[in-house]
């Protein structure tokens, strides 16, 4: 499954990796304190006794990681914020799109919090928490944020944004640049050579 490296990268030894496939690792959450990931997978060397992973056991270990941590941080697992969100996209109608734009989340983070690829902040847990125990929270923060939540063609509640142009952080670096490289364009005179 994995290539096996020929040398140990640390002693340098030929023929003396191994693959482990449950091992337990240690790792350092945002607090400094030490929580254990089991099950991980990695490269062992028999002679020198360091372990080591390479970019493809990465990628496999990385979901592992983060739920490790999300316990450690007494976090929302991935599970349970599907959860979450399904039952408040159940109740309203929305998308996760419309969700992210009511709530000034950025684009994708739910998708990247449920798949196990990021992990949510303790603000963004406690939001998740608050929308869990009373869903109706998303009217009062669209009504703080000037936004109204009206039905579309299909009956369905969607967010419409009624008196505030785009806040979405790439509507406000779209807006940014596109002056900028006009203004360095028309600054350099041509060379003539």
């Amino acid at each position: 499954m994995f290539k096996i490296p020929e040398r140990c990268p640390f002693c340098l030894n030929a023929g003396t990796i191994e693959v482990l496939e449950n091992d337990t690792w240690e790792f350092m959450n945002k607090d400094r304190r030490p929580f254990e990931v089991s099950g991980y997978t990695c490269f062992h060397c028999k002679a020198c006794g360091e372990k080591s992973v390479n970019a493809e056991m990465d990628k496999l270990n990385h979901p592992k990681v983060l739920d490790a941590r999300r316990i450690s941080e007494s976090l929302l697992s991935s599970m349970e914020i599907k959860h979450i969100l399904e039952k408040v996209k159940e109740k309203f109608g929305f998308s996760e799109a419309q969700l992210e734009d009511i709530l000034g989340i950025g684009a994708k983070s739910f998708t990247r919090w449920k798949n196990g690829t990021v992990c949510q902040s303790q603000t963004a847990d406690a939001l998740l928490r608050a929308l869990d125990k009373h869903p109706s929270v998303i009217e009062t923060i669209a009504k703080a944020r000037k936004l109204s939540l009206v039905p579309t063609k299909k009956g369905r509640p969607a967010a419409n944004k009624s008196q505030k142009p785009s806040t979405t952080k790439s509507a406000k670096i779209a807006t940014k640049r596109k002056p900028a490289l006009k203004a360095r364009t028309k600054a350099q005179p041509r060379m003539q050579g």
